[in-house]
């Protein structure tokens, strides 16, 4: 779920809302903030369901999704004259999604590659307690009704993960409850997008590999400084602008967020990394264990997960 300053996109991105046009749909939404909610910020929310093949959300899709969907779609709609300049993520803690050296490594990428810097913090909840939840489990019971429609006559079978993509493309995209009688809370559009399993849009698994960064767990923020390879990570997340500008000496909230250092990460040359990967998929492989009970073969697969 990405969440913007209404007046920083541009009129495409509020095509169909309310049954509008996007100029009309944007005009209305900032009517009605002007009169309900006078002087606050207008934020709007957008919800993009990015679905892979082979369902994977490994740190290397994770970098795909952010990488080449969600950076190149804030740019895409944009409004004429903004250029945006900071990505703020927040996700959980997952140790092999979110919370690990490869992933602060490519954090640390971001500006220098598409001119966007990351700042990631791991401040979301467990899974069924944020807000992307119930958007995905909309999602999943619109994909659930398709299939409970089918009949011999009238079939309605998703077989592929492409199908179930083309299907919420049709049914998913805008609310039922338009934003406009919800006191401008909730869910502005919702965009899906499809990563295959192969070919130039799929994610690459070949992702650099670093080394780890020693005393890293308790971090909870970790902010791109444009160096690639360089981090500033602090205990608990802070947005002032003097954090922001990498300078924490002013922050008066430095007590319960602690001092920021900008530490430098080591990545693995493609050898080490390699030997990294089979390291790991000989671990993965020897838990991937079969128990033979009686004439049955139970598969029990990612243990250690």
């Amino acid at each position: 779920m990405l969440t913007f300053h209404a007046e920083d996109l541009d009129d495409s991105a509020f095509d169909g809302v309310g049954g509008l046009s996007g100029a009309e749909a944007k005009a209305h939404l900032l009517g009605k903030y002007a009169e309900e909610k006078p002087g606050a910020p207008r934020l709007v929310t957008i919800t993009l369901a990015i679905t892979p093949t082979d369902g994977n959300h490994d740190p290397a899709f994770v970098q795909h999704a952010n990488g080449n969907i969600i950076t190149p779609f804030a740019k895409q709609h944009a409004a004429p004259g903004v250029s945006f300049t900071t990505h703020y993520a927040d996700s959980d803690g997952c140790p092999s999604q979110f919370d690990l050296a490869d992933q602060y490594l490519w954090i640390s990428t971001q500006q220098h590659k598409h001119g966007i810097r990351t700042d990631w913090a791991l401040n979301c909840p467990c899974h069924g307690k944020a807000l992307s939840d119930p958007e995905m489990g909309t999602a999943k019971a619109m994909a659930s009704a398709e299939q409970l429609r089918h009949s011999d006559d009238d079939p309605h079978i998703i077989e592929t993960v492409a199908e179930a993509v083309a299907h919420l493309r049709k049914v998913y995209s805008h609310t039922s409850s338009m934003i406009f009688a919800k006191k401008l809370e909730g869910t502005l559009r919702r965009f899906v997008f499809f990563v295959p399993s192969s070919g130039p849009e799929s994610a690459n698994r070949r992702i650099r590999k670093c080394a780890a960064l020693e005393g890293s767990k308790p971090a909870r923020q970790f902010t791109d400084t444009g160096v690639p390879g360089k981090l500033q990570i602090r205990h608990r997340p802070c947005h002032l602008p003097c954090c922001m500008a990498l300078d924490t000496r002013a922050c008066v909230v430095k007590g319960q967020c602690g001092e920021s250092q900008i530490v430098s990460l080591s990545p693995l040359s493609a050898t080490v990394a390699a030997e990294k990967l089979r390291v790991i998929a000989r671990s993965v492989i020897t838990r991937n264990y079969c128990v033979i009970a009686r004439s049955e073969i139970h598969y029990t697969k990612d243990v250690e997960k």
